[in-house]
């Protein structure tokens, strides 16, 4: 751990994977020229989409004037398309940087320093860059407002960042099997290629993203009148900020998914209420027909994806594909849920304390039906390239048989049941006491043999190719 060329390369890493999220961020905003804001605001909102970017939230406070009271508001969404364009790149340097190690653990201990230095870095410009009094907040009529300062969360983009990218890198570190033995290495083999199939996911995202809007854009009504209000740059900048949040959303109506918000002000004015829709509703209202392309959409992506992680399994593809399902039923919803605008409201020492909430983006439940839908798709690829056959379930019928029935040479296997005048003692070697017969043994004790009584029946019990009778046990 104090090995000071290795800190030295980790902190390389964690710089180069700032400077992105930092040039994207920003060259975002000032391509979208966001109206009634200064440079500074410029800046906290540059550095708050690359807190926001692991899931850190913005927070705002201020006092309320002439009162002993404060009021707090938090809310964010993770701008995907910034958070794979940063993993991107460090996962990339990381792995270049490690592939040589010899040791899982060596390489662990690297990607918890690199995790550690890229969260004191984005802790130290999140700390340095907060809004306060400016053009922002008089847009927002927050200008009397006491106290005023907002921002991203300091606790929460230090622990978040280190969360979120330690794990990133220690996934990478694991795939990389080649410094890998014993029962770690037999785990790699069923855990790789579902990886690889998750990540082919959301490596497509974006591309989902940007056929969404295509559709969207080009087929959906009052897009391009004289009342639009965004430009040709702010347009461009606002396609290419959500291209990964637009994606995710695109799959989840593709599948059926609604998608709209939900509000909780009863502490305000009893209100609490929510409102959602599938795609269905767009194409009815705003004629956007181009939505119809997200159901190919999803099915294409979902099978990309599948074929990825039949190239990369090393063991029997339809354990891979199964692992790569349940993968997908805790990678979306919890997806879904950071890729959602969520906020928060509340008001303390005022004469009316209140607080409410909300969201915007996917209805939860509904999450689960991307994974359903993959389970479909996974099934028909195995199918399809041979690794679910008649055979191998016979063969798993077999095994199961053989597990949960192990006994030999019992009537429940093919031997006969009728014939006997009392079934109890033959199948246990013992003449039947009213007479008819039993098998003798191979060797009595004093070398004695069992008795035969009466003549034996026209069946009998052949051993494999001797026509000798074999022994009970």
């Amino acid at each position: 751990m104090l090995n000071p060329w290795a800190w030295l390369l980790a902190l390389g890493i964690a710089v180069l994977a700032v400077a992105a999220g930092i040039a994207a961020s920003a060259g975002l905003i000032w391509l979208g020229d966001l109206p009634e804001t200064s440079t500074d605001d410029r800046m906290t909102l540059t550095v708050g989409a690359l807190a926001a970017a692991t899931g850190t939230k913005l927070v705002a406070t201020m006092g309320v004037p002439g009162e002993s009271a404060e009021m707090v508001g938090s809310g964010g969404v993770m701008p995907l398309t910034i958070t794979l364009l940063v993993l991107g790149v460090i996962g990339l340097l990381f792995h270049r940087q490690t592939r040589h190690f010899t040791k899982l653990s060596g390489a662990l201990v690297q990607a918890l320093r690199v995790a550690a230095l890229y969260a004191v870095l984005a802790l130290i410009l999140v700390a340095v860059f907060r809004g306060e009094e400016s053009d922002l907040a008089r847009t927002m009529d927050l200008d009397d407002a006491e106290d005023l300062s907002w921002g991203a969360s300091l606790p929460g983009t230090f622990f978040s960042a280190l969360l979120v990218v330690f794990c990133v890198l220690a996934l990478i570190a694991f795939s990389q099997g080649g410094r890998l033995s014993g029962r770690v290495k037999s785990l790699h083999s069923y855990l790789a290629a579902p990886l690889w199939g998750l990540a082919s996911v959301l490596a497509l995202l974006p591309i989902a993203g940007l056929i969404g809007w295509i559709c969207f854009w080009f087929t959906a009504d009052g897009t391009h009148d004289a009342e639009n209000p965004l430009s040709s740059r702010q347009t461009v900048s606002l396609w290419l900020s959500t291209l990964g949040n637009a994606g995710l959303y695109f799959l989840h109506a593709g599948a059926g998914g609604r998608l709209g918000a939900a509000w909780d002000t009863r502490d305000l004015d009893g209100t609490r209420d929510s409102q959602f829709e599938r795609f269905t509703y767009a194409t009815d209202h705003a004629d956007a027909w181009g939505l119809w392309f997200a159901i190919p959409t999803l099915l294409i992506v979902l099978t990309v994806a599948a074929f990825v992680v039949v190239y990369k399994s090393s063991v029997s593809p339809l354990a891979t594909l199964g692992i790569w399902v349940v993968g997908l039923f805790a990678l979306i919803p919890a997806l879904s849920r950071l890729a959602s605008l969520r906020g928060s409201f509340e008001a303390d020492g005022t004469p009316q304390e209140f607080e409410m909430s909300g969201f915007a983006g996917l209805k939860g439940v509904d999450t689960l039906l991307i994974p359903l839908i993959a389970l479909g798709i996974a099934l028909l690829i195995a199918v399809a390239t041979g690794a679910l056959r008649p055979a191998n379930l016979k063969q798993f019928q077999a095994r199961y048989a053989q597990a949960y029935n192990p006994a030999q040479g019992y009537p429940d296997q093919g031997y006969p049941t009728q014939g006997y005048p009392n079934q109890g003692y033959p199948a246990q070697g013992h003449p039947a006491p009213e007479g008819g017969w039993s098998q003798p043994t191979q060797q009595l004790p004093h070398g004695q043999t069992q008795p035969q009584f009466g003549p034996p029946p026209t069946q009998s019990y052949p051993s494999a190719g001797s026509g000798e009778d074999v022994p009970r046990t």
